[in-house]
């Protein structure tokens, strides 16, 4: 369907259309999505008309704005308004008294997959395993190794067959430390560390560090950045490197383009089909960029699948930022906050949707905040100058609810329960139901 702007003469049966267009809109290839601010309305148009004043612009129809999200490429510019749609949840609280955890602070916790166990590093270099059920803890080992130290940003990850944990500690900016970013892998049955993580500190210090477990074959594997700008994977159990690769030895991209192995990556977040790992990395000038890769391409066929393969996938990019949280929806859809174009150093409260496989953008909204950022059903974010959780729907966007006071620290899906760490050893955990409006 080939016209200059919107022919089908639908208006009257849409009154207040949210949606209008340049007259170039639908012959260009790429152009600015530009969000009005009022409800959801949105206007199209080429970069020259966006920049212009006094452009004009039609009213279009639902159907041409169909086709027009789904034939060129849009560069976001505002936001909307939050949609809202009162649904009633309920929250029911329990509390534990654990007596290991007294007299300590918690730097990092992370929930076994699929289980009622949670693992805890303390400030005092103790892994503690939970049972927050019963509340029974087992102190795993104590960590007083070089290769972590304990006053940075420690990150911690278990993997899904609860054998090995991954623990490491980002230090930056701290006048009694270089800037470093360094781990260790640990057995959780012997508490035996069986891999020191390290990738040579260039610039390393600005985000998490790269590494997180991945099942393949029905075996476990780590991957993990070996050098500042290179990821491999190594089968744990026999200690197989799958990805042996010299970066000096890359092919050519087609276009020539050699900004690949300036990237930095960031905290690695692996698909719930174990197909695809996405991460928010950095890059020269400096810029983040959101962006992921197959892993089992990388693994069966094309040991540069991660640097410069076919699937690998950008969805966002920011200038002198890189801190943005992502979550997986499902198998083919990733969500990332603060994906607004344009913007510079302090992105708004806002998420977008992406296609994985085609990097397309699903779904705009404004409203979830940095804080907090956690998916299962709904997205779980943090309140606006608040402290509390809202809730918002990955379907429209909609504002859902708000439960303002509640505090959180850690999510223990497999209950569905929010978790915040007191002091005395106490550790309150807050379940969340949907309630049923028929009942």
């Amino acid at each position: 369907m080939e016209h200059s702007f919107c022919n089908h003469n639908k208006l009257n049966s849409t009154p207040g259309a949210s949606s209008s267009a340049c007259i170039h809109a639908f012959s260009l290839n790429e152009g600015t999505k530009r969000y009005t601010g009022i409800a959801q309305c949105v206007i199209y148009s080429c970069l020259t008309c966006d920049s212009a004043k006094n452009s004009e612009y039609t009213p279009i129809c639902s159907e041409c704005a169909s086709e027009l999200e789904s034939s060129k490429t849009w560069h976001i510019q505002g936001l909307p308004e939050i949609k809202c749609s009162s649904t009633p949840f309920s929250f029911s609280t329990r509390q534990l008294y654990i007596p290991e955890l007294e007299n300590i602070k918690i730097l990092a916790a992370a929930p076994y997959p699929n289980s009622y166990q949670l693992l805890i590093f303390s400030n005092k270099g103790k892994l503690i395993q939970v049972d927050c059920v019963t509340g029974a803890a087992v102190t795993l080992r104590e960590i007083n190794s070089l290769a972590l130290i304990r006053d940075g940003e420690i990150q911690l990850i278990v993997s899904n067959d609860h054998q090995y944990c991954a623990i490491t500690s980002c230090v930056y900016r701290k006048d009694e430390y270089e800037d470093s970013n360094s781990g260790l892998v640990i057995d959780l049955s012997t508490g035996k560390t069986i891999k020191e993580l390290n990738c040579d500190y260039y610039h390393m210090a600005h985000t998490p560090f790269p590494v997180t477990f991945f099942e393949y074959q029905s075996h476990t594997h780590l991957v993990y950045a070996s050098e500042w700008n290179k990821l491999d994977i190594v089968n744990i159990a026999t200690e197989e490197i799958l990805s042996t690769r010299n970066l000096e030895d890359c092919p050519e991209e087609e276009d020539g383009d050699d900004f690949t192995f300036t990237e930095w990556n960031g905290a690695l977040v692996v698909s719930p089909d174990k197909r695809r790992i996405a991460t928010v990395g950095w890059m020269w000038h400096p810029i983040g960029v959101a962006f992921s890769f197959d892993a089992r391409k990388w693994i069966e066929t094309n040991c540069w699948e991660p640097d410069i393969g076919e699937s690998k996938k950008s969805y966002a990019i920011w200038d002198y930022f890189w801190d943005s949280p992502l979550a997986w929806i499902d198998d083919k859809r990733l969500c990332i906050w603060g994906a607004q174009s344009g913007c510079v150093d302090d992105p708004a409260d806002c998420a977008a949707i992406f296609d994985a496989d085609s990097s397309k953008i699903l779904l705009f909204f404004t409203g979830p905040t940095i804080n907090f950022f956690e998916y299962d059903e709904y997205l779980f974010s943090g309140i606006r100058n608040s402290q509390g959780l809202s809730i918002w729907s990955v379907e429209d966007g909609s504002l859902l609810h708000e439960e303002h006071e509640l505090e959180v620290d850690q999510y223990l899906p497999f209950s569905k329960e929010f978790i915040s760490f007191k002091p005395n050893g106490k550790i309150l955990f807050t379940k969340w139901e949907l309630v049923n409006s028929e009942n």
